[in-house]
């Protein structure tokens, strides 16, 4: 094992080293009955000791009217704890982690992230929603 700084990395039974950037996956179909105001879909569960450092998330097309589509990513005690007021969901697009309060947060209970529509869609079309959310994992909510 390399010393680098004279910090030894931290071995972590199952998933190798403490400080290697893990990443955590999803493809979602979003229904139409996900794209009212305040409707959520499951996305992703993040173990316990997982700490945020980006996320990307990805939708298709899923308002084919007048687009008013918005959505979020979080989860039950912030509902956009990683993205907040995304648009991409209006034509199809890339949002990236852009709420302060989800960079470095780490989470102390296996939790699920969820996509939630805080506007409705004009005019609602099904559509895929795919999640990739970048952090380290700590042996346990208390290392």
């Amino acid at each position: 094992m390399t010393v680098l700084s004279g910090i030894a990395p931290v071995p972590l039974v199952g998933h190798g080293l403490g400080s290697t950037i893990k990443v955590i996956g999803a493809t979602v179909t979003v229904g139409t009955a996900g794209l009212a105001t305040n409707a959520t879909t499951n996305a992703i569960r993040v173990p316990i000791g997982f700490t945020v450092l980006d996320c990307i998330m990805t939708a298709t097309d899923m308002d084919t009217g007048t687009p008013a589509l918005v959505l979020a990513l979080g989860d039950a005690d912030d509902d956009d704890r990683i993205i907040t007021g995304s648009t991409i969901g209006q034509g199809g697009g890339v949002a990236t982690l852009n709420n302060v309060a989800g960079l470095l947060h780490r989470f102390t209970a296996v939790t699920t992230l969820q996509i939630k529509a805080t506007t409705a869609a004009a005019t609602a079309a099904a559509g895929t929603v795919k999640v990739a959310l970048f952090g380290t994992l700590s042996d346990s909510a208390t290392s």
